[in-house]
């Protein structure tokens, strides 16, 4: 079930549209705006790359907090599959646990469990098949005044398989990060095109001489819930925007009201650098 709670962000909202209302008036007025108890904040992968996973581990904050998350430090973080594997991850530095050991195998499913200031957090994720990139592209874009190249679109083609229930993620990178602007990953799902080859563009500032990467990121349902509530209440699938307070929860897979996502998927990469 979806939970809805006042953030940070709507408060502030409730906070300016009283003051617009109230500005004709002498009267100074104190708006009593509630603050939610603090909850727990999971970011965590296990992904078919070589190690070490990585999660982190905040705490939301009340509205008249600053945008300082606080790390969740001294917790018991542990990741196992369902093939027997189990590993107690070591704390590299505040609110950061990794892994040393953990291998993560496509078809395996992964288990989370976090025991944190006296409570405990479990989740779960199945990592996909990893699937080829058919083609990783570059179309130049003009500029209207000029006629000139300023910059491209980046394409990424692949094939879903037969078989409905397939989702993907597909994020750029590039040494020159304003190149590529703040949208930086795309979510599919094949609902509609079971079969079929998918084709994911980004459009981007690069120029001749920079590299550009592309990861194809087969995710679980779960997984793709998360981003897709999250980029409709952000703008973006933006995991910095999403430790901000948001209007509604994104979906997410944590237990015993935890926010955040853990995640386990696939990954394919393609690389290229811009003639």
């Amino acid at each position: 079930m979806k939970k809805v709670f006042k953030t940070k962000n709507f408060s502030r909202a409730l906070f300016i549209i009283a003051v617009v209302a109230f500005s004709s008036c002498e009267k100074i007025i104190t708006i009593d705006l509630k603050t939610a108890d603090s909850q727990i904040v999971v970011q965590g992968n296990v992904t078919s790359l070589a190690g070490p996973y990585v999660v982190n581990l905040n705490s939301t904050v009340s509205y008249y907090s600053s945008n300082s998350f606080p790390t969740v430090t001294g917790a018991q973080v542990n990741i196992s599959d369902n093939a027997g594997n189990n590993e107690l991850l070591t704390e590299a530095s505040p609110g950061v646990y990794k892994t040393s050991l953990l291998s993560g195998t496509p078809g395996r499913i992964y288990s989370l469990q976090i025991v944190a200031n006296g409570k405990t957090y479990t989740a779960s994720s199945t990592m996909a098949m990893p699937l080829p990139v058919d083609s990783f592209l570059l179309q130049p874009t003009f500029s209207k005044m000029t006629n000139t190249i300023n910059g491209y679109r980046v394409i990424c083609k692949f094939t879903d398989p037969a078989g409905l229930g397939n989702h993907y993620r597909i994020v750029i990178n590039s040494r020159d990060t304003m190149a590529i602007g703040n949208r930086t990953s795309r979510i599919v799902s094949d609902k509609f095109t079971d079969g079929q080859q998918l084709s994911v563009t980004f459009r981007t500032r690069l120029v001749s001489g920079d590299t550009v990467g592309i990861q194809l990121q087969c995710i679980d349902k779960n997984t793709y819930d998360f981003y897709n509530t999250l980029n409709n209440a952000v703008g973006s699938s933006s995991l910095n925007q999403f430790l901000a307070a948001l209007p509604a929860n994104p979906i997410n897979n944590i237990s015993n009201k935890g926010l955040g996502y853990f995640a386990a998927y696939s990954v394919t990469t393609a690389t290229m650098v811009v003639p």
